[in-house]
């Protein structure tokens, strides 16, 4: 989901193994000059799920990086397949903690909604993101994913 702490969680995976971090969406806006908010505004979600789609497989392809994927890169496309090449982690976190904690409203799917809305959002991703090799707790993501998976 947006804001469940893949960046800070990746991060801080990346510096504890020693490995190079991604974010996509960082890579995206790098690459585009402008947020995907405006991108979205702009073109459409779809146009931005193809872009989103390319830099992921072109990311896989490279060796020992963690990545950060978009929340709902998973979701589109055959792309959690191609995701589970490799290990892949989810970080659940439920829709009202992740309305407490977040503070970014820039990120187009979670933009002034309400609890049911995300609880909604959450639903319809739900079986994507369970495809996960991992599933652990956002809220001690690290010192789970550390202990329990051999990456």
């Amino acid at each position: 989901m947006p804001g469940c702490g893949k960046t800070t969680t990746g991060l801080n995976l990346s510096k504890r193994l020693n490995m190079s971090f991604v974010d996509t969406d960082k890579v995206f806006e790098d690459e585009f000059q402008m947020s995907i908010t405006e991108f979205w505004n702009k073109k459409s979600e779809e146009q931005f799920r193809v872009v989103e789609r390319k830099i992921l497989l072109q990311l896989l392809s490279e060796s020992c990086l963690i990545i950060a994927t978009g929340g709902g890169t998973p979701v589109y496309m055959d792309n959690m397949s191609f995701i589970n090449c490799f290990n892949s982690i989810y970080l659940h976190i439920e829709p009202e903690e992740l309305l407490k904690r977040y503070t970014d409203n820039t990120r187009p799917l979670i933009q002034e909604r309400s609890l049911s809305e995300v609880a909604k959002l959450y639903e319809l991703r739900k079986s994507f993101y369970h495809r996960a090799k991992f599933i652990v707790n956002a809220e001690n993501a690290l010192e789970e994913i550390v202990n329990k998976t051999t990456l």
